[in-house]
Formats: structure tokens, sequence, C-alpha cells
């Protein structure tokens, strides 16, 4: 009886797992496209993190990257149109298994050629597509389902890949809960507060709601009861389809919010996509759901496959528990070895313990040949210590919010010298289109930060140098 709980429990529907498959491919093109804009500036040696910026950055001998092989512009063009043509084969359908292989491969060796902008819906679109290897999301819409046997009026699937895939997601809401644990998430109410007063994420929705304290704060408590409790409803044995369908319903609410409010990138559109998985479609079925990665005799590498899928379910759950404030787990440096190669490991510290509350805007202090001081940043402007208006709108995508926010930590100071170069160059790059540029002498990286107070008080922005280049001749 428990057995068959169990199953129940862990069950997925393999039409879910197909328009997830889809979904997956799609969005993985997307990344690629948006990547693909500032390909120079992230993933070449005439960019602002080239491969020496990457060495200094992260030597993790584990972190390999075939991107790294080369810091010329051809090779990461080679490599996203690989990555292009699996995902697009992976969506389609065809040859699933190679694609998804490729398509995991080819974004783990992306993620490690630049990690200063990664953000926690990377990791989760990577863990996703490892699970995906094993997850039978290739036996529905596909070219590769035209040559199964397997019966298409039953559409439910138990297996181990399925299992490690549902307690993703669980960890993904549960452990970033869990690990908000501040007085603003618990007894204040004021994490959405200082979460929308992040002026480099805020989006025009979320400063409407803003200035509304009580509203902020019930929502402050709405999440936290949502990231912890909800989760449950995932792998409740008592009507099972019913809840899990509550709690995609209630995930995908919320995601949304977040993808209005704050300038989140891909992540609440990530969340949701891998959220289709867990969908159940039919819910009159009662009988007991198919073990279909089991055979009645298993071979040595199906045995061997239980084998690694159970270790790595249990990897990663210790791993979120081990990074938990006050763990009682610890999992030793050599014993992470693994994760590190097969990119396991896993953060879903959103917001957490508390809200950052530093903030600011950058200003690329520039002294011309004729003395004159000008913002590279506002395309050569005057310089200006005022605050922008619109902050968000000064970065080009995400991905250029992440590289600065990492930027103004001074562990990550090692990369601010390559910064500086790439902004010069890319500067006399794009004026020499039009006119023959000024010289430049001195350039100054200034970040005017601004340390958010309660009760929307009034901040005085400090300005700190982060960086100086003098006596520049080109």
């Amino acid at each position: 009886m428990l057995i068959i709980s169990f199953h129940k429990t862990f069950s997925l529907d393999l039409r879910a797992l197909a328009f997830m498959r889809i979904a997956v491919g799609l969005l993985i093109l997307l990344d690629l496209g948006i990547r693909l804009g500032d390909l120079q500036a992230f993933f070449t040696d005439y960019g602002a993190f080239p491969l020496q910026a990457m060495r200094d950055y992260d030597n993790n001998p584990f972190h390999w990257s075939i991107h790294s092989w080369s810091g010329e512009a051809w090779w990461q063009i080679i490599l996203f149109a690989a990555a292009g043509i699996a995902a697009l084969a992976l969506s389609m359908g065809f040859k699933i298994r190679i694609a998804t292989i490729l398509s995991w491969l080819l974004m783990v060796s992306l993620h490690n050629r630049n990690p200063m902008i990664l953000q926690s819906g990377d990791d989760l679109l990577r863990i996703l597509l490892f699970w995906g290897i094993f997850l039978p999301w290739d036996k529905r819409y596909s070219f590769d389902s035209r040559k199964d046997d397997i019966s298409t009026q039953d559409n439910s699937y138990f297996g181990l890949a399925g299992v490690g895939y549902i307690l993703l997601f669980f960890s993904l809401y549960f452990f970033s809960g869990i690990q908000k644990s501040s007085a603003e998430w618990l007894s204040d109410g004021t994490a959405i507060y200082y979460a929308l007063s992040i002026d480099q994420m805020v989006l025009p929705l979320g400063k409407m709601i803003y200035h509304y304290p009580t509203f902020l704060k019930i929502l402050t408590h709405l999440v936290w009861g949502i990231e912890v409790l909800i989760p449950f409803l995932l792998i409740s044995p008592y009507k099972t389809k019913q809840l899990r369908l509550v709690a995609i319903i209630i995930f995908c609410i919320t995601q949304i919010c977040f993808g209005f409010t704050l300038y989140v990138g891909l992540f609440f559109l990530i969340s949701i996509v891998a959220s289709i998985g867990l969908i159940p479609f039919d819910f009159t079925q009662h009988t007991t759901p198919e073990i279909i990665i089991e055979s009645p005799k298993p071979t040595l590498l199906e045995n061997t496959k239980s084998y690694f899928l159970t270790i790595a379910i249990a990897f990663s759950f210790l791993w979120n528990i081990a990074d938990l404030n006050y763990s009682p787990v610890e999992m030793v440096e050599e014993v992470k070895y693994p994760a590190y190669a097969l990119r396991l490991e896993q953060n879903w510290r959103m917001f957490a313990p508390a809200v950052y509350k530093n903030d600011g805007w950058f200003i690329f202090a520039a002294v011309t040949q004729k003395g004159d001081t000008i913002d590279l940043n506002r395309n050569g402007a005057p310089i200006n210590y005022q605050k922008p208006e619109n902050i968000v709108s000064m970065f080009p995508s995400d991905r250029w919010r992440k590289f600065s926010e990492n930027l103004t930590f001074d562990w990550n100071k090692q990369v601010r010298p390559f910064y500086c170069k790439y902004i010069l160059d890319k500067w006399y790059e794009d004026k020499s289109k039009t006119s023959k540029p000024e010289k430049i002498i001195s350039l100054s990286i200034i970040y005017m930060e601004e340390f958010t107070l309660p009760d929307y008080k009034p901040v005085t922005p400090v300005k700190k140098v982060l960086w100086t280049r003098k006596n520049l001749y080109r």
C-alpha cells in the first residue's frame, strides 16, 4: 500500500513531460538569442569578461568549459549554433536523447564560461535539463515516439528521474522559503518593501504598488507562506493530482507577479516552464502508474543508472539542507567534486535570508584631452551625480544588470580593470562610426551607492570609485 501511495505521489503524465520538453527547447532558443546580442561583451577576449578574467574569477578545476577553448567570436558562434540546433531538435522531438545531452553539456559549458551573469533561473534550467536526460519526455508528441511500442492509452509515468524532477521543483520553493529567516520576512513584513526599493530591479508595476505599506506587508507574508507551504501540495498522497494542479496555478501566478514587478530576466519564465511537466491531465484514472523505466530483468546498465539517479537525488537534497543557516549537515569539499563537474550545485537563496539593501547606479567618468569630464554611461553627456529617473533602463539586459551588480562586490574587483578596458574600447568603436572621437586620458568606474532605509526614509547616495585608469593614450 505504501509503495502504491509513493508511486501515485511521484507519478507524472507523459503528455505534460512532452509539453515541457517543447517549451524547454524554445526557452533555450530565447536564452541563446538574448545572449547572442552580448556575445562579444560576455564571451570573447574583446569583451568585459575575457578568458583571463574568467581564470581569475573562478579557479575551480571542475568547472569545465569548451567555450573557453578560444576567446574569438567565431568559436562562440559555432557553439551557439550547435546549442541552437540541439534546442530546436529537442523542441521538435527529433533524436531527443542526443539533443537533451548536447543541450545540457553546452549549457554547462556556457554557464562556466561567464558565471558573472548567472542567476537562479540559469541553475534551474541547467538542472532541469540534467533530469531531462533521464525523463521519458520523448514518448509523446515527437518524431522519436513514432518508433516506440509504448501504449498511447497509458500516459502515467513513475521513475527515479521523475522523483528527482519533482524534488527539484519542491526544493526551488521550499528551501528558498525557509532560507528567508530575517525579521523582515517573518515578523516585520517589510521584505517586499525592500525588494521594490531596489531601483536596479523595480519595474513600473512595482513602482505603482510601492507606496502601499500595508499591502506590501500582506504580500510579504503571502509570498513566504506560498514558498514554505505550497510545495507540499506537489507531494501530497491525498488528492495528488488536484492539489498538484492547485500548487502549479499558485506558483505560476506568483512568478508572473514577480516578472511584472521586478527585473528578474528569464527567471519567472523558466520557473513557469519547469512546472509544465507537473501538470496532471487525467483526473479520472485510478490505476497504479506504470513503471516504464524498469524491466522485469534489469540489465547492468539499467541498474547502474538507477544507482546513479538515487545518489543524485539524495545528493541534491542533502546539498540544499547543508546550504541552510545553522544546518545540521555539512558536506566536505571532496564530496562536492562530482556536483561541480555536473553543475548540480544549488543555491535558492533568492532575497534570503534578508533582501539586499545596497542599491545605486553607475557613472563612467571620463576626462577628455580637452579637460572635460563626461559620463560614458550616458552617451558622453556632462558628468551629473544626480539620481537618474529610471535606473533599470540603463541596463541593456538583465545579464548586464547582474554583471554590474556582481562588479560592486570587492571580491570581484579583479574583473574591474577588464570591464574598464571594455568600456573604453566600446566607446571608441561606437563613436568612430560617426566622427573622430576625442581622446580620453582617464576613466573611473563610479558607483553611486544607496542603502535602503526603513519607512521610506530619504537616502543620501555615497560615491564609491570602483576602478580608475589614468594616463590613457590611444
